[in-house]
């Protein structure tokens, strides 16, 4: 599963400070390599324009889109971040940078911009700071099964006494009395493996044919000074065949 889309209600605190309920749309998608922005982009698009998540105002009588929030579970490295979990929270300003407080979070606003979650999986550490990294334990390659990497190995302490990390374990857990769903994670990595093989091959292949490419630009360049010099010694030649006549 690389992308859940889903609505949730959250409790959010308004400019006054009050608890209010509100729904967003929360998309979390997942990805093993570094070249998945044009698919966040895309599916963020399919979001913005889907008719289920615009709603009536009627107040002011305007259509709105619910807030979305962004969660990318990444399994590489973003650029020099050294987080484990990022978070990128917009805020309002004012034409002389003054952040802005009244009238905010704007509806309008929210509909056209979203904030933005961004896990670094490989940064993540077996010394938990906060409940957020905690939770993310189910993606920690680190306590993974090197013969069957879609397998770990959970502490027994992490989920003790805390009821949302059991439900999560005891879900995902679940999948493995299911064979059908086992042979799909199982097809699933053969054909990552490959496609993981297809892109080294890929790359592979570049580094060769701009090899080639390297080689056939030296190639000409030896054979343009090879021509060059042909020239200077055919004039030569021609100076020592005149030289030789005025001498005779």
């Amino acid at each position: 599963m690389v992308r859940i889309d889903f609505g949730a209600h959250i409790i959010a605190k308004d400019a006054d400070g009050k608890d209010v309920e509100k729904v967003i749309i929360i998309e979390l998608q997942k990805a093993w390599v570094n070249y998945e922005v044009s698919r966040f982009r895309r599916y963020l698009g399919n979001n913005y324009i889907a008719p289920e998540n615009i709603f009536h105002v009627t107040e002011d009588d305007r259509d709105y889109g619910l807030p979305i929030v962004a969660v990318y579970i990444l399994n590489h490295r973003v650029g020099k971040l050294t987080e484990p979990i990022t978070y990128l929270n917009r805020k309002y300003f004012d034409y002389d940078n003054h952040e802005l407080t009244h009238g905010v979070p704007d509806k309008f606003a929210e509909s056209l911009s979203r904030n933005c979650i961004i896990v670094q999986v490989p940064l993540l550490s077996d010394k938990i700071r906060n409940r957020a990294e905690k939770i993310l334990q189910v993606f920690n390659q680190k306590i993974s099964v090197k013969k069957d990497g879609f397998k770990m190995l959970f502490d027994d302490n992490l989920i003790a006494e805390d009821s949302d990390m059991q439900k999560v374990v005891n879900r995902l857990s679940m999948v493995f009395t299911d064979e059908h769903t086992t042979e799909l994670i199982i097809v699933e990595n053969e054909e990552y493996q490959e496609h993981l093989e297809h892109l080294a091959a890929k790359a592979a292949l570049k580094k060769s044919t701009e090899e080639l490419q390297e080689q056939a630009k030296e190639l000409k360049e030896t054979k343009k000074a090879l021509e060059e010099k042909d020239k200077e010694l055919e004039k030569l030649s021609l100076l020592l065949k005149k030289h030789c006549i005025s001498n005779n």
